[in-house]
């Protein structure tokens, strides 16, 4: 061995020794931290389990569901595969104009048209609806 090897062997057990001091420092300094907000997280979620929370019926003149909603609700309970299809045309004044055919388990039921997606979702889905509603 030369004198090289013996001051890097030497360099190595400093460094792993003192790796091992800094886990024992911080193991002995961060516990009481750890274990602090391990019981803060703790109480938190006992008093998170513990509270009740209430509901009230909601008054029906106060729910606003669109016919979008009213079809997607229905096609969920009924297990029927929705589809939209969107398209954008300029209308004679230059306005974009949305227009959207709903397909209920493949077959089109619904068309509309508006100026934003949502209104001809809504239209599609109204049309959908009465046309499933004559089915009946």
């Amino acid at each position: 061995m030369n004198y090289k090897s013996i001051e890097m062997g030497r360099l190595g057990y400093l460094a792993i020794r003192s790796l091992v001091n800094f886990k024992i420092a911080a193991a002995v300094f961060m516990r009481p931290l750890f274990t602090f907000f391990k019981s803060l997280v703790l109480a938190i979620f006992r008093l998170t389990s513990q509270s009740t929370v209430i509901t009230m019926p909601m008054d029906p003149s106060r729910m606003n569901a669109t016919s979008s909603m009213q079809l997607n609700n229905l096609a969920v309970r009924e297990r029927w595969s929705l589809q939209w299809r969107d398209s954008q045309h300029r209308g004679p004044d230059g306005d974009l104009i949305w227009a959207t055919l709903v397909y209920v388990d493949g077959e089109p039921l619904g068309y509309g048209t508006g100026r934003r997606k949502g209104h001809a979702h809504d239209m599609a889905a109204k049309k959908a609806l009465e046309t499933l509603e004559q089915r009946v």
